[in-house]
């Protein structure tokens, strides 16, 4: 019900304050003169820190996604398609960096420079695209192509993922848009995803229709 939805989002951001604290000061502590052994403990905690935040920023975009809709619908305002994927490939771009993965962006020309949106809402459905890549993609390279077309209802802007992923049965792809998924569920181990960043994507993405 809404109360457990409420409860859920209020420890949710409980949960992010400190640990958001945590992690700012982590690398202050490892550029303080720790011997090798002590850095080397300071970068496990810095992975363990932004996996956890992860972990609880993907509950809390699942239960805003499955709770009130209309109360948490940004209203639409002109955006700027080129900010907000920049935003979001910067914010992934150090767990990247660590993997050796080279990142690139391609816009169409096609894309205007301004286009009717929810920011909030688009920034998070990349953010769920990105983060996948990258999560899931041990070397290589992701690109992300966003390109624009006539639709039945005007011009459609559509955003995709490309990387260099290890291949996937076909047969489960659309068992990956519901909660909790995942193609393999014992990669979990491997990887630490909850199985969420697609189905808040295709339900972001439903929203807007």
């Amino acid at each position: 019900g809404s109360a457990m939805q409420t409860l859920l989002t209020l420890f949710s951001h409980e949960l992010r304050t400190p640990l958001n604290a945590v992690i700012s000061v982590l690398p202050v502590l490892f550029q303080s003169g720790l011997s090798a052994d002590q850095q080397d403990l300071v970068n496990t905690i810095t992975s363990g820190s932004k996996a956890l935040l992860d972990r609880i920023n993907d509950v809390l975009h699942f239960v805003q996604q499955t709770g009130d809709r209309e109360h948490l619908q940004q209203p639409v305002e002109p955006t700027d398609v080129r900010a907000v994927l920049s935003s979001v490939v910067a914010l992934y771009a150090p767990h990247a960096r660590e993997k050796w993965l080279h990142v690139s962006v391609e816009v169409h020309p096609s894309v205007p420079g301004l286009i009717l949106a929810r920011p909030m809402a688009l920034q998070q459905a990349l953010a769920c695209l990105v983060s996948n890549a990258v999560k899931f993609t041990a070397a290589g390279h992701v690109e992300v192509l966003v390109s624009s077309q006539a639709g039945p209802n005007g011009w459609e802007l559509q955003c995709r993922v490309q990387d260099t992923v290890v291949g996937m049965d076909l047969r489960k792809a659309p068992a990956l848009l519901g909660a909790f998924t995942q193609a393999d569920m014992s990669i979990q181990r491997c990887f630490q995803g909850l199985g969420l960043g697609l189905y808040i994507c295709q339900t972001l993405v439903q929203s807007w229709s």
